[in-house]
């Protein structure tokens, strides 16, 4: 079976069920099967053949999720990159995907043609909807493409072809190039549908990048796969999901910890109709208590959560329905995963002690595409993957992501986790994002630092703050420095760009002392 293959099967079960809704644009499954076949037509005529790679640069629409079906349909490797990716990352991608065509919007073509120079034949241009740019040398409208070309007859390929390549947002360094095969990315969506219920009366609100796995793999195709409808909302704003959830009866939908702060934000000021969810859950980041805390408390919603690496998912999820997890809890293996938690010397470390993460499951990746010392490095030779994140577990099997080794504060010999500093200084009223690195200290090696976003009108010092948080923290993990600002960086995908905040250190807009 391939990808493709599972999403016909709900197309022959309800071609007339809704598989899209896109501002106000329906598209049943059927509608959505035709337009992946057209594509698909216009793809072969334009010599896609199995492996090839097709790239697509773009922002949330349709279009995305129906390149991606086309690409699996011909046996292709469907290659997304992320909207908000600039030339350090695309001059990367586009040499190392080598793709035969790219589907590039088109308030990107310049960016786009930036990186590529020539480097691809055919181009395909998604329609912006306020305008149309002139077409390049080359190049197709998205919705002209295909029409009048002979059928495209699904390709026979194995489970374990290539069908998807994502790049993964490097803050300093390039991209790392995820090869999946179908197995991985059907184990992917039927193992989340499982693990939180989704079926054909779903509705869930994907407001993530849909050219990232969270919202690609994880969520859309989670539904797509198991007949539910994929509310897409064109990039994430507060007050468009909220309305989209109220106006949809949505019943699911997935955030990272900014996003879910951001609501919380509007929340506090406007009234909500939430109650059709039953699936809201956190990933790509941890989130921090104080903020699980309020989103409960404002919505009577408890956020699930999970954690997976774009290599390796999924790995942990808390379903929804199941006893209320620890606190910070990111929830138990899910089917087919495994973690094994070790220590310096490689030894598993003890229940409740923290450990470097090796994971292994289904969803695995092939390789890193075209760089195999990268491979080697991550990779053991019997099959877990090195992930760099630091995790540990209780008793009862729920694990805990404490952080990334690269992240650990070494201070005086004794390792501080930034999360758990943030954390505390997130459960100040005044603070509406928080983020705490390690800086160079001749005395102790490294201090802490925290950068820290007030919320509007909000006075609180430095000095507040350290008061607040003094009897969370034992004096060591402390911050040396607080440094206000009035944002603070992030990458594309929207996780913390720490990497960017020790380079720049406080080059950023200072709000406050």
């Amino acid at each position: 079976m391939t990808l493709y293959d599972l999403f016909q099967a709900r197309v022959d079960a309800a071609p007339d069920a809704t598989a899209i809704r896109f501002f106000d644009e329906r598209t049943s499954y059927g509608q959505l099967a035709a337009e992946v076949d057209r594509i698909a037509r216009g793809l072969h005529a334009l010599g896609v053949e199995t492996g090839d790679r097709v790239l697509m640069f773009a922002g949330n629409s349709p279009a995305v999720l129906i390149t991606y079906l086309a690409a699996a349909r011909l046996g292709a490797v469907f290659a997304p990159v992320n909207a908000s990716f600039r030339e350090r990352e695309g001059r990367y991608i586009v040499a190392n995907a080598g793709p035969k065509v790219a589907f590039v919007e088109g308030s990107l073509l310049d960016e786009f043609g930036g990186w590529a120079e020539g480097a691809v034949s055919d181009l395909v241009v998604v329609p912006d909807a306020e305008d149309r740019p002139a077409l390049p040398a080359r190049a197709t409208w998205f919705d002209e493409l295909g029409r009048g070309c002979p059928p495209a007859p699904p390709a026979h390929v194995s489970d374990e072809a290539a069908v998807l390549l994502c790049y993964t947002s490097g803050t300093t360094s390039t991209p790392k190039p995820v090869l999946h095969s179908h197995r991985s990315e059907i184990y992917n969506a039927q193992t989340y549908a499982s693990v939180w219920g989704l079926n054909s009366e779903d509705r869930g609100v994907v407001a993530l990048p849909i050219t990232w796995v969270f919202g690609l793999s994880t969520t859309s195709m989670a539904l797509l796969t198991s007949g539910g409808t994929v509310v897409l909302v064109e990039r994430f704003h507060p007050v468009r999901v909220l309305e989209a959830i109220a106006s949809h009866r949505a019943t699911a939908m997935w955030g990272t910890m900014s996003m879910y702060s951001k609501l919380l934000e509007v929340l506090k000021g406007r009234p909500a109709d939430l109650s059709s969810l039953r699936v809201v859950v956190n990933g790509g980041e941890p989130c921090p208590p104080p903020i699980v805390e309020e989103f409960e408390s404002r919505t009577g919603i408890r956020l699930l959560g999970s954690y997976a690496t774009s290599e390796v998912r999924p790995v942990l999820a808390e379903r929804p329905g199941s006893p209320r997890q620890p606190e910070g809890s990111a929830g138990k293996l899910v089917p087919g995963a495994g973690i094994f938690l070790e220590d310096a010397d490689g030894n598993e470390v003890p229940v409740g002690e923290s450990g470097h993460a090796l994971l292994r499951c289904p969803g695995m990746l092939t390789e890193y595409y075209r760089e195999p010392e990268l491979t080697a490095d991550r990779l053991t030779t019997d099959g877990w993957f090195r992930t760099g994140d630091i995790l540990s577990r209780d008793a009862e099997g729920h694990y805990f992501v404490v952080g990334r080794q690269t992240d650990m504060i070494i201070r005086s010999g004794v390792n501080i986790a930034p999360a758990e500093v943030e954390s505390a200084l997130l459960a100040h009223p005044d603070v509406t994002d928080a983020a705490v690195v390690g800086i160079p200290d001749p005395r102790s090696g490294e201090a802490v630092r925290a950068y820290i976003v007030l919320a509007a009108a909000a006075a609180a010092t430095a000095e507040d703050l350290r008061d607040a948080t003094a009897s969370q923290l034992a004096a060591y993990k402390m911050p040396q420095e607080i440094i206000f600002l009035d944002a603070i960086p992030r990458t594309a995908t929207g996780k913390l760009d720490r990497g960017a905040l020790r380079r720049e250190g406080h080059t950023a807009t200072v709000r406050g002392g």
